[in-house]
């Protein structure tokens, strides 16, 4: 047995004779080691890359090993080559798929890393094929003068189709839609890939837990994968009241309602209900209907619908229509359409309006990893959308045809959010939001809206407007239980327009202290913010107090 030295060592490697000498020379090691176990396992590696390279028969020629140096002599030996590696009786399907060319292994250097990497990638691309026992192994092995020549030989086994999942458990899902949202359809190809990915596909639905292990049974040539599931309350009935001081005096009451119903058939769809009192004489209403896998095919569709009735100005209709497709575990792509339509009201002045219609084409993508969905402490959430279509303007609220007419209006955003453990109960968040809106013919119906929850606390929902914004959110969490939480958190915003008759750009910041507590059925959410703007200085007059019940069934 070897016992380390501790203290500074010196590793000397040397090449055993002259001839070994340009071959051993090649390599890098790094001398200055702490002990000399270190030193002896560096050695090791460099032996490693020269078997890696072909030189089979390497080895330590002699080794010393003093009180603060080792020196090792080593014997390189001929390399080993390949005269070549025939396909044998493997598929031309697998061969390209695995990533084999014959030229690889045409006089090159032997590596059986090499040679193991090609028939783990074949066993792979067997096993998400339809034949999960299937073996490769070289045939036909010749050695002669250092030269290596072999034949790949491919037993497939059976071949094997899923069959229906079998579901146990307290859960209400239709075995249809979980088949697609697993990819695991009965009469199709047994895929290992789909077994291993079939766990992070469950935690993308948080009506449904997991509670045991997957487990996997063959019989008759097919596959049956056994899930042990139990209901997560996930539907949720969401309350928010706000209260802001008038410029005039007394207290404004601001509202916010929400129905979230996720799996209300067992099939998977998503309705949605959101209405928002955004001061006195403005309101929001927002419908959401998601169905997953039309008509049995991967693509999901959802149809959104937003009304907005700004004071006595105008009245926006808007309209979505996504198709999604999961390309991988947390990834989602879609092709958008975005309809809006602003209509003037009576009341409507300014050169900042107008009447107009928007059809808007683009693109989605959303990347979604986290430990868990409704509260997590690790994980990413990255997004990104682009969309341009043609804009046209029937009638200005000042009753002036200059900008009558088609332009072409562009968007485009981008999010991210990461969540970080930095103690057992403690958990950092950072978000970053930002976005652009392109227009020669801006109108204040135009912009995006911000403040509130959802972005810039310490601000009425939605009373901040923008055509280009960026906004940095950070939050320090402090758990109290698995559902309970306090925390502090600081927005700082950049936000800027350019209207007919107004320009702004302004750095607006909110900051503040917040209590989320698990009551019976629901959560009881109490948030507490102060907000800066250019009018508007940091003081207790002008502070946010947002509160809620959520209820979760």
């Amino acid at each position: 047995m070897i016992h380390p030295v501790e203290g500074q060592h010196v590793l000397q490697i040397q090449p055993h004779a002259q001839t070994d000498a340009p071959v051993v020379g090649r390599y890098r090691y790094q001398r200055q080691q702490p002990d000399s176990l270190a030193a002896l396992q560096e050695a090791h590696l460099l032996l490693q890359q020269l078997y890696a390279n072909g030189y089979l028969l390497a080895r330590f020629s002699s080794l010393y090993q003093g009180s603060d140096s080792t020196l090792v002599k080593i014997k390189a030996g001929e390399p080993y080559s390949w005269v070549s590696l025939n396909k044998g009786n493997v598929e031309e399907r697998l061969l390209q798929q695995a990533g084999y060319r014959e030229r690889f292994y045409r006089q090159k250097p032997f590596s059986y890393q090499q040679v193991a990497r090609l028939m783990q990638r074949l066993v792979q691309q067997a096993e998400n094929s339809g034949y999960p026992f299937a073996m490769v192994r070289l045939d036909s092995l010749q050695i002669d003068d250092n030269s290596i020549a072999a034949s790949l030989f491919y037993d497939a086994g059976p071949y094997i189709t899923f069959d229906s999942l079998r579901i146990e458990g307290d859960v209400r899902i239709k075995h249809h839609f979980l088949a697609a949202h697993l990819g695991i359809i009965p009469g199709t190809p047994y895929s290992q890939q789909r077994i291993e990915e079939a766990i992070q596909h469950l935690e993308e639905l948080p009506y449904i837990r997991l509670t045991e292990a997957p487990a996997l049974s063959f019989q008759n040539r097919e596959a049956r994968l056994l899930l042990n599931l139990r209901r997560q309350p996930a539907n949720r009935i969401d309350g928010i009241l706000g209260m802001q001081s008038k410029p005039t005096g007394g207290i404004l009451l601001t509202g916010q309602l929400d129905l979230f119903l996720q799996n209300p058939f067992g099939s998977g769809k998503t309705i949605a209900v959101n209405w928002q009192r955004l001061n006195e004489e403005s309101q929001q209403l927002d419908l959401v209907y998601r169905h997953p896998y039309l008509l049995n095919s991967p693509v999901t569709v959802v149809l959104e619908g937003d009304l907005l009735k700004e004071q006595e100005q105008f009245l926006n209709r808007s309209a979505r229509v996504a198709l999604q497709a999961r390309q991988k575990a947390g990834l989602l792509l879609s092709l958008e359409y975005q309809f809006k339509d602003t209509r003037l009201l009576d009341d409507a002045r300014g050169e900042n309006l107008a009447s107009f219609r928007v059809h808007k084409y683009g693109v989605r993508g959303e990347y979604r990893k986290l430990d868990n969905l409704l509260l997590p402490r690790q994980g990413l959430v990255l997004g990104a959308e682009v969309l341009a279509g043609p804009k046209h303007i029937s009638r200005m609220a000042d009753g002036s045809t200059d900008n009558l007419g088609t332009n072409l209006q562009l968007t485009a955003a981008l999010n991210a959010q990461s969540y970080w453990p930095i103690a057992a109960r403690t958990v950092v968040a950072f978000g970053a939001t930002a976005a652009l809106l392109y227009d020669q013919n801006l109108f204040l119906p135009d912009l995006y809206r911000l403040g509130g929850l959802q972005s810039i606390r310490g601000f009425r929902e939605k009373s901040l407007f923008a055509s280009k914004y960026a906004v940095l959110q950070t939050e320090l969490r402090q758990q109290l239980g698995n559902s309970s939480y306090v925390f502090l958190f600081y927005d700082q915003g950049l936000l800027q327009y350019k209207l007919p008759a107004a320009n702004y750009q302004d750095w607006p910041l909110g900051a503040g202290a917040g209590l989320s507590l698990r009551a019976g059925a629901g959560q009881f959410n109490l948030v507490y913010a102060l907000g800066h703007q250019q009018n508007q200085t940091i003081s207790l007059r002008n502070s946010q107090v947002h509160f809620g019940y959520t209820s979760r069934f």
